[in-house]
């Protein structure tokens, strides 16, 4: 009698069932069909479904708990290193185009305070000449190389500003004399480098 008591005992164990008297419905009797959650006690891995409460399973094993969460940390720590690195990436490109253009700009902008008094001489020196001198081959010369040198500053977006028949702009000119509101000489030419100006105009007005 004991002998077919521990026969079923050994068939039980091998077919992992329950107490409920259910088999396993995974395959390998681990966990009992009945619905009522019975287990066969056995500590096994079936690959079948997660039964802990986070359910964090990845590739048919279970990460719950402490481990599940420790997951999740990560990966939220290694997003937040990625998108923090690539906006400073983002910033630094920034920043260097910045400083580029304005290294540019205070570069161009020494260099035409040393060139353009070289124009406004060369203009001066046919701009008071008389009829007779100003038909000589040399001064033909010079209003060749000026007029050279005009469209060469403007290739860079450097213009003269406008004075003679406008109205006075304080933010584009420098009145010498006068007190109207109309320019009515140029005394010195100004000019502006991509719509600002880096030379005022000095003019009278009246």
């Amino acid at each position: 009698m004991n002998d077919e008591n521990q026969k079923k005992d050994d068939e039980k164990i091998d077919d992992h069932e329950c107490s409920c008297g259910h088999d396993c419905d995974c395959g390998d009797g681990h966990d009992c069909g009945c619905g009522d959650g019975h287990d066969c006690g056995d500590d096994h891995d079936c690959g079948g479904d997660c039964h802990c409460d986070d359910s964090h399973c990845y590739d048919d094993a279970c990460f719950c708990g402490d481990a599940g969460a420790e997951i999740t940390a990560n990966q939220d720590s290694y997003e937040n290193k990625y998108l923090r690195a690539l906006a400073d990436y983002q910033n630094l490109l920034k920043r260097t185009a910045q400083e580029k253009n304005e290294f540019f700009q205070y570069a161009i902008a020494n260099f035409l305070h040393d060139i353009l008094p070289i124009y406004d001489n060369l203009k001066l020196s046919i701009g008071s000449l008389s009829e007779t001198d100003a038909k000589s081959p040399w001064v033909e010369g010079v209003k060749h190389v000026i007029k050279q040198f005009k469209e060469a500053l403007e290739s860079r977006g450097i213009t003269e500003i406008k004075t003679v028949g406008e109205k006075f702009d304080h933010n584009t000119m420098e009145a010498l004399e006068g007190t109207g509101e109309l320019v009515k000489k140029e005394v010195k030419s100004g000019y502006s480098l991509n719509g600002k100006v880096i030379v005022p105009a000095k003019v009278i007005v009246e």
